[in-house]
């Protein structure tokens, strides 16, 4: 073992520097090592970072080591043996911990005292096993007990691939030799011995037709009840003569071999040198982004996301399950194929959960056949487990806190080629639909003449403008256009979290924007988009302009002069393509519509409201924006404001095929607050005329309710979102939507304003008040602050 003395020593002590040295030599070989760093495990860094070799070495000079971290597991510990002194204990190196192994194996009657009305079975070999254990390997000897020699040698045996034959005639050597030597004397009897230790297998009898297994209740059938096969194999010489048939001995035709994984998972945590590391992926695991366990991906965290309670446990545990074919003849030219299943730990740290050791074999599958699609038969006994541990658990004992505790067990995934995925899913992987991810996607051919399936398919990795996507003569007869991903499983490339869930209603018109509103429309979406947002603050801190004195005047010139400089900023730097998409702008040529369905709301735009009964050309906006107090103001103020407007236009802009948004361009009216709180807006004062367009998504709609004495003058009424919106057009408008016809008349008759609506419950709606509700917000137009002045016009969006 490592001696850590040195690690209490003062770090200017040359002792203390030769510790670090050495403990830096054995970290680079054996531990953790990513291009040339290792994880730091200084009082600072806390094996959090990862540092190259100089790095860590100063900080362990200046800081020390953190406190806690006695097992050096992420550097080396657990495979090295190295002595720091250089002083080897040859009795410690060769000491096996035998009365450790039979107390983990045995604890329950190991701790019952020996009071009880009769010896069961476990405490018979418990007792066994002990007797063993305290007899001497020959007489002297203090080294070896019988017990541990016995296993010492079998282990020799399953290391080297040695047959039984070899084993038995070794042992019977030795014990010519040596006859006062206490070990077994052939390998059946120490076979027998090491079963006792729980290090066994089940045999179960299957169909030699793969179709059913001989266990529960089948355990005594003696042929198949699916396809009559007999259980045993028929000798026809024996079979003929019934007397002796019956007097045989009776061979299986096919074997499955079971190695349960519930004993050897409680014994993981009857183990003390295991249990910690057990816990390795909620204790010791380094939280630096960087994916080198699966603990890293977000597969696991999703999972225990969904499975919190599984997860709060963090001695439960993950597996992963490998199956594949081999020949254990070691020679190609005998067809031959057995099948095992291998189950992995995740808990373990990366330098531990594939090693061979820490790998649990569950199943060994015979040949000399493929099982194919039936491998669902042979999994019967490791599902059943399985089950067990993830819906139940067992009790198991955990030797590093002393406690019982319910363990559970969930398996992850499965890793396997190509073929065995076949096998384990169910999903063929031949033929016309072989991709699973592509489903009836798949794009396959079959070859008449050779009588294969072929994929060529390749062409969706190109570049969409590549000369081979229209060269239908060099692959199938058929141009390929299409990307890798569609249109419905690809991620959106901008985090705005505006994904278009609405529809058009009616037709579509395409028409040429003019190229102001092109500016504004894609103004709006730059200002929008969260990957924009880090060149808009580079751009507004290189915007040094001594002109632009006031801070209102520079977020106008700002957004006027960022386009061009976006544009210029990205042409060479290194970004994503949908960056560089964006910054070269959308297309002139849009699509218009004059209704549009979205977050559950029905819109028209005013000119297709006008031949209409219904109002549904209101909208609502709330946004975070700053304002100035004046136009001197040089400190704005972030305050949530609520937007009153009415859908001018309705378009769709496309940026060249990669994303596409629909824009309403609206016009903004000046809003204020009676005396009793109620929103009002006024026709005849428009606001914000350079900054017309919003998001689809991004809005409300909502009712104006004009004021008898005030013609100009409406009330705002929130509208609620319709349950069911997706009606189709054929059905009446009047149906759908509310009219506000008869209140308008019922104001007029009883010159009466009534605000109260007496068909809806009692609810209270909170509207956060505005410094924009004030005379100066009025006149907002004509200060500094707005973007443009009132005379700017717009272009002409009532052409049809």
């Amino acid at each position: 073992m490592i001696k850590k003395d040195w690690v209490e020593l003062p770090p200017h002590s040359h002792s203390y520097k030769d510790g670090v040295n050495y403990f830096l030599d054995i970290a680079f070989t054996k531990g953790m090592v990513e291009e040339e760093e290792i994880l730091c495990p200084c009082s600072r860094c806390c094996n959090d970072s990862w540092e190259v070799r100089d790095v860590v070495y100063d900080h362990l000079c200046s800081k020390g080591f953190v406190k806690g971290y006695t097992e050096w597991i992420y550097h080396g510990e657990d495979e090295s043996l190295i002595d720091l002194d250089g002083d080897s204990d040859d009795e410690t190196s060769y000491h096996d911990d035998i009365d450790g192994l039979l107390f983990e194996t045995f604890k329950d009657v190991a701790e019952g005292g020996g009071v009880h009305e009769g010896i069961n079975e476990d405490a018979k070999k418990f007792y066994k096993l002990v007797d063993d254990a305290n007899q001497e390997l020959y007489p002297g000897c203090e080294k070896f007990s019988s017990l541990s020699f016995t296993i010492r040698i079998y282990l020799l045996k399953c290391i080297h691939g040695w047959s039984n034959a070899s084993f038995t005639a070794l042992v019977e050597l030795l014990k010519e030799a040596m006859p006062d030597l206490n070990i077994p004397v052939s390998f059946n009897k120490t076979k027998s011995m090491i079963k006792d230790l729980g290090l066994d297998y089940k045999k179960i009898d299957a169909c030699s037709n793969n179709c059913m297994l001989f266990w529960k209740d089948h355990g005594k059938d003696d042929s198949c009840h699916i396809c009559g096969t007999s259980r045993w194999i028929e000798y026809p010489e024996v079979a003929n003569d019934l007397e002796e048939s019956i007097k045989a001995h009776k061979v299986p035709a096919k074997v499955l071999r079971h190695f349960p994984l519930i004993p050897r998972l409680k014994r993981l945590f009857m183990c003390s040198k295991t249990t910690d590391t057990l816990r390795w992926h909620a204790d010791h695991r380094s939280r630096d982004g960087k994916l080198r366990h699966p603990a890293d991906a977000q597969a696991w965290r999703g999972f225990d996301a969904k499975h919190s309670d599984f997860a709060r446990e963090t001695r439960n545990i993950r597996l992963g399950l490998a199956s594949d074919g081999f020949n254990h003849f070691r020679t190609m030219s005998l067809s031959h194929s057995t099948w095992l299943v291998v189950l992995t730990i995740y808990n373990y740290p990366p330098n531990l959960c594939m090693k061979a050791e820490n790998c649990l074999m569950s199943l060994l599958i015979p040949g000399p056949k493929s099982p194919g699609n039936e491998i669902d038969v042979y999994l019967q006994p490791l599902i059943e487990e399985l089950k067990i541990l993830w819906e139940v658990g067992v009790e198991t004992y955990d030797i590093s806190k002393n406690q019982s505790f319910q363990m559970c067990a969930a398996l992850m995934w499965t890793v396997n080629d190509f073929p065995a995925y076949a096998m384990l899913s169910g999903w063929s992987t031949k033929g016309k639909f072989a991709c699973p991810a592509c489903n009836h996607k798949t794009s396959s051919r079959y070859l008449k003449h050779s009588r294969k399936m072929c994929y060529m398919g390749h062409r969706v990795f190109l570049d969409s403008n590549h000369s081979w996507r229209s060269n239908s003569s060099s692959f199938d007869g058929k141009p390929k256009y299409s990307a890798v991903d569609t249109r419905m499983n690809r991620m959106t490339r901008n985090s705005d979290d505006t994904p278009n869930i609405g529809h058009p209603i009616g037709g579509k018109k395409l028409i040429s924007l003019d190229h102001k509103s092109l500016n504004q429309a894609h103004d709006y979406i730059l200002f929008n988009c969260d990957e924009v947002q880090e060149y808009i603050r580079e751009h507004e801190v290189n915007d040094h302009n001594p002109l632009k004195k006031r801070k209102s005047r520079k977020a106008n010139n700002q957004r006027e002069d960022f386009i061009q400089w976006f544009e210029t900023r990205l042409m060479d730097e290194k970004v994503t393509e949908w960056l560089k998409v964006l910054s070269r702008g959308p297309n002139d040529v849009v699509r218009r519509y004059y209704g549009y369905v979205i977050n559950g709301y029905r819109f028209h735009t005013t000119n297709r409201e006008a031949r209409l009964k219904t109002q549904n050309s209101g909208v609502t906006l709330e946004a975070v924006t700053q304002v100035l107090r004046n136009a001197k103001d040089e400190n704005p103020k972030k305050i949530c404001v609520t937007y009153y407007g009415a859908i001018k236009d309705i378009i769709e802009l496309d940026y060249y095929g990669h994303e596409k948004y629909v824009l309403f361009k609206c016009d903004w009216f000046v809003d204020e607050k009676d005396k009793y709180g109620s929103p009002l807006v006024y026709f005849n004062k428009k606001c914000y005329k350079n900054d017309p367009f919003v998001l689809a998504s991004q809005v409300q709609q909502c009712f104006f309710i004009e004021d008898p004495l005030n013609k100009n003058k409406h009330y705002v009424l929130n509208a609620l979102p319709m349950e069911s919106f997706d009606m189709g057009e054929s059905l009446s408008t009047d149906a759908q939507e509310y009219d506000i016809s008869k209140n308008l008349n019922t104001l007029r008759d009883d010159c009466e304003v009534d605000l109260v609506r007496k068909d809806l419950s009692d609810d209270i709606f909170e509207i956060p008040l505005s410094e924009l509700h004030n005379q100066k917000a009025i006149e907002s137009d004509h200060s500094d602050t707005s973007y443009g002045s009132d005379n700017e016009t717009d272009y002409d969006s009532s052409t049809d």
